[in-house]
């Protein structure tokens, strides 16, 4: 399932669009002396302009309206979704999620058994979670639109029942032995797995703000990664070549964790419904209505006519998250099988160990986005986290081959280092693409991205399964070969992340390495070199307003000064 900071992948975006707006207009530039008396003070919206702001304000007003509102400022009252009540609600968003990250692996650590007993091909089995992709090529574009037109909450609940049907069908499939009738549950419950991301995200940031908001979405993440650990380790128990009668039964679990996660939107509507009662009445106004809440602002909605906005940057990120991401999802999907066949594991073993790349996504994301966050170099862990990837392939494809109950541990390293690779180009790549893209068109910029890389993880699975099953009578049972195409596809992706490295630092002002994107525009701005000038000029981040007060002589003296203070303040 598609990702970190995943299936971080849009997981995330809701943080990332927010914090990328306050960062865009916390920034008000005074010089305190005599510059100020002659220049404006920018409010620079990289792109952003705030409906009631003025893109430049009097230095003398913005001094003089902060004196007064610091004189009239009262005491802060808490609202219902500051008060205890988002601690509840935290649980409840972390829960909503089991269902789908848990179901969603659902075939992969039986995989073995279930091509025996059903008597299909790799190639059929990996159409299991090739079909969820298929839908998501175009939710991703359309699915914000639609949570826009029916409600937030009312789409939650929408979603939720849809991803309960498609286990639904899917367990139905699995009683009845039928690939067709498991497919066709399997499509059903993409329709709602990955909208159900985008609501969580979008309800978790009505209750919690700034750092708060970072700490629950990275919790949420985590929590729901650790459904697919704890799939891996309860199916195989149930459903294993020795108690093949029990495949139904095994996906049914996997049906009431829906259920569950269907419990527990309801609660989560319920306590978001009273929050809107609750502030209302204490504001003397009525609350939105259950259908018609905004769940993404202009700014974060998909437009078409934003592609041709979009530079070479964005397009590498693109390209480099569908060629990524083939070498680590369907790797993980196969991972049991493999276990068994080349390393001498049991089923069960195998179930249990299946989830190490997850375990440690799961432990590692929202440290990871906290550390890139804190010293950037957003470029350089992309382009080492596909390093990570190639290294465990090539690793994967010279292991020595074990007999049947030999437990070659040696496979934990691939595992491990897929796991590293993952959750670090997740937390770099996805908050990559504010810092290459102007802030108004960040959603469609997600929306694209994450549509083409489901469009790629719809037909990896298919391919790896194509090679295994015509390599499969070879010492590695086919896995050599699927491992060297994995080692290709990383060495396109290392090449590719090393031209996006440096196609940064010189078209783009070096973005992707700062810790702020303010930090690279504070660069462009340091002398008036003719270089610098033009990358001022170029730059689709700056409003033209803002580029023709920094490019002014004198205003860019009052701004260096002004930048200067800060500095030392911290």
């Amino acid at each position: 399932m598609v990702p970190c900071i995943i299936r971080i992948q849009y997981k995330v975006k809701s943080l990332l669009i927010q914090e990328y707006i306050i960062m865009s207009q916390q920034y008000q530039y005074d010089d305190g002396g005599e510059a100020a008396n002659n220049y404006l003070t920018p409010t620079p919206t990289y792109g952003y302009n705030p409906p009631d702001a003025q893109p430049l304000i009097p230095a003398q007003e913005v001094n003089n309206n902060s004196r007064n509102d610091s004189q009239s400022s009262l005491p802060k009252v808490k609202t219902f979704r500051q008060s205890w009540w988002r601690w509840l609600m935290l649980f409840f968003g972390c829960c909503f999620l089991l269902g789908s990250y848990f179901c969603y692996d659902n075939p992969g650590p039986i995989e073995k058994t279930m091509e025996e007993d059903l008597k299909i091909s790799t190639v059929e089995f990996n159409l299991l979670y090739s079909v969820y992709s298929y839908p998501n090529t175009v939710l991703p574009i359309f699915g914000g639109i639609f949570l826009d037109a029916i409600g937030l909450r009312l789409g939650i609940m929408i979603f939720t029942v849809i991803l309960t049907l498609g286990q639904a069908i899917f367990t139905t499939g699995g009683y009845y032995k039928s690939l067709g009738i498991m497919l066709g549950g399997r499509f059903v419950f993409g329709l709602g797995g990955e909208s159900m991301s985008v609501a969580q995200s979008a309800i978790v940031s009505k209750w919690f703000k700034g750092k708060e908001l970072a700490m629950a979405l990275g919790l949420n993440i985590s929590i729901s990664r650790l459904g697919s650990v704890i799939n891996g380790i309860v199916i195989p128990q149930i459903y294993n070549d020795e108690h093949t009668n029990l495949l139904g039964f095994a996906l049914l679990i996997g049906f009431f964790v829906c259920i569950f996660s269907l419990i527990c939107a309801f609660l989560l509507v319920l306590l978001d419904k009273k929050a809107d009662y609750e502030e209302a009445k204490a504001a003397g106004t009525q609350g939105p209505s259950f259908a018609t809440q905004k769940v993404l602002s202009e700014e974060d909605k998909f437009r078409w006519s934003d592609l041709k906005k979009f530079n070479r940057s964005f397009w590498a990120i693109c390209v480099s998250c569908v060629l990524v991401y083939m070498a680590i999802f369907p790797f993980i999907q196969v991972a049991s099988k493999q276990l068994q066949l080349r390393f001498g594991f049991t089923e069960i073993e195998a179930g249990q160990l299946f989830g190490i790349p997850y375990t440690i996504s799961a432990a590692t994301s929202p440290f990871l986005g906290f550390l890139i966050d804190r010293v950037g170099r957003r470029g350089l862990m992309i382009v080492a986290s596909s390093v990570i990837l190639f290294a465990a392939h090539v690793t994967n494809m010279f292991l020595p081959n074990c007999h049947p109950g030999d437990h070659c541990y040696s496979e934990l390293g691939p595992l491990i280092l897929v796991g590293i690779g993952y959750s670090i180009y997740a937390a770099a790549l996805w908050g990559s693409i504010p810092y290459v893209v102007e802030a108004k068109t960040v959603g469609t910029a997600f929306g694209f991205c994450t549509a083409i890389q489901n469009a790629g993880m719809a037909i990896a699975p298919t391919i790896v399964g194509a090679i295994i099953d015509a390599t499969h009578n070879d010492a590695s049972h086919g896995y050599f070969w699927a491992s060297f195409f994995w080692a290709c596809i990383c060495i396109v992706g290392t090449a590719l992340n090393v031209w996006l490295y440096f196609e940064d630092i010189n078209n783009n002002g070096g973005m992707l390495n700062k810790v702020h994107k303010f930090d690279a525009i504070q660069d462009l701005i340091a002398s008036p070199s003719g270089k610098e000038r033009r990358n001022i000029e170029a730059n689709q981040d700056i409003s033209e307003q803002t580029k023709q007060y920094m490019l002014h002589p004198g205003a860019r003296d009052a701004l260096k000064k002004s930048l200067a203070r800060r500095s030392m303040a911290k």
